[in-house]
């Protein structure tokens, strides 16, 4: 079994406004499939914030 864990930063200095976080997951759970989690805030100065979460299912070849 074989965990991969992964945090982000992000900001957007070319606008003047935005920053962006998260953090995510994904575990082996055979020799080609995973399973794994995310979840990004993106922050604006402007009045509206944004919460994102993903789940997925990888099968490589």
């Amino acid at each position: 079994m074989v965990w991969r864990v992964s945090l982000r930063f992000n900001i957007n200095s070319d606008r003047g406004s935005g920053f962006s976080y998260g953090a995510g997951a994904e575990m082996d759970i055979a020799p080609n499939v995973s399973v794994g989690a995310d979840y990004m805030r993106y922050l604006d100065k402007s009045a509206y914030d944004f919460d994102v979460a993903s789940i997925g299912l990888s099968y490589r070849f």
